[in-house]
């Protein structure tokens, strides 16, 4: 068999119980493509060893690949060894005999300043006209304006994914609590709360406004064409708004995740010292 037939074979097989996201099998495509086009279309699975996945990882440092890049990629590529061995396609996945341990500098995670934090709010704040509650200005302008506000205090204060905000539906916000029903990854759920008063008046303000627009998908946050506010969509937002904001760093919602950590590790921080005292 060759290797580019077994990559489909494998990717087909690997995701066909579809509980693991579209990006997910994006990525593995991605990498099991580089490796084909390293080896070649026309090689044969029988003839990869572990010989030749180091001289492919010599390559990727050699293209400047960050370690944790590579890491990854001999992750996938771990997986689609296994499946071919599973399926007797090779004796034994020649993944069994590379050891790759590459040594990682930790990067302190990007996060927005504090000054930087209520610039952004303030300028998303500023966009929501006076009247964004007539039926007229929800249409558009008051409405994409108040979600907006409404989504990057989301991110700031609990800290979601932009994937877990995306699939937020209306009903998995409880007004009353204030309390959200997160689908995290593996299909598994949490809550998060909302507890800062100033966030409890953006969210209610935007959730009567969200019951009174009508639209055609179930999500907390829809786009202009009463959609479900895609990933990419949010991430192009929240930059566009930090760029109008003047936020010099370029932000993305896993910043604004980062953020969140950082603040709520601050705020338990003087908690404990104040209990302490």
């Amino acid at each position: 068999m060759l290797v580019r037939d077994a990559i489909e074979a494998f990717l087909e097989a690997h995701f066909a119980a579809g509980q693991r996201a579209e990006r997910t099998r994006q990525a593995y495509s991605v990498d099991l493509r580089r490796f084909r086009e390293f080896v070649g279309g026309s090689f044969d699975l029988i003839d990869c060893d572990a010989e030749l996945v180091e001289r492919w990882v010599a390559h990727l440092h050699e293209t400047s690949y960050a370690p944790a890049s590579i890491q990854r990629k001999l992750s996938v590529l771990s997986a689609y060894f296994g499946y071919c061995e599973r399926r007797k396609a090779i004796p034994r996945s020649p993944m069994a005999f590379v050891h790759y341990r590459p040594r990682q500098t930790p990067r302190p995670p990007r996060t927005l300043s504090r000054a930087d934090t209520w610039r952004l709010l303030a300028h998303a704040r500023s966009l929501v006209p006076v009247d964004y509650a007539e039926t007229r200005s929800c249409a558009r302008r008051g409405f994409i304006s108040m979600r907006n506000l409404a989504l990057l205090d989301l991110l700031l204060s609990t800290g979601l994914r932009v994937g877990e905000a995306s699939a937020l539906d209306a009903s998995d916000y409880s007004l009353d609590e204030h309390v959200i029903r997160v689908r995290g990854k593996g299909g598994g759920h949490r809550l998060a709360f909302i507890v800062v008063p100033y966030s409890k008046e953006i969210h209610k303000r935007y959730l009567t406004l969200r019951d009174r627009v009508a639209t055609r998908t179930r999500a907390l946050f829809p786009n202009s064409c009463g959609q479900r506010f895609s990933t990419r969509g949010m991430r192009r937002m929240v930059l566009c708004r930090a760029q109008d904001a003047g936020v010099q760093t370029r932000v993305t919602p896993h910043m604004l995740r980062h953020t969140a950590a950082r603040t709520h590790s601050v705020r338990e921080a003087g908690t404990a010292r104040g209990a302490r005292s």
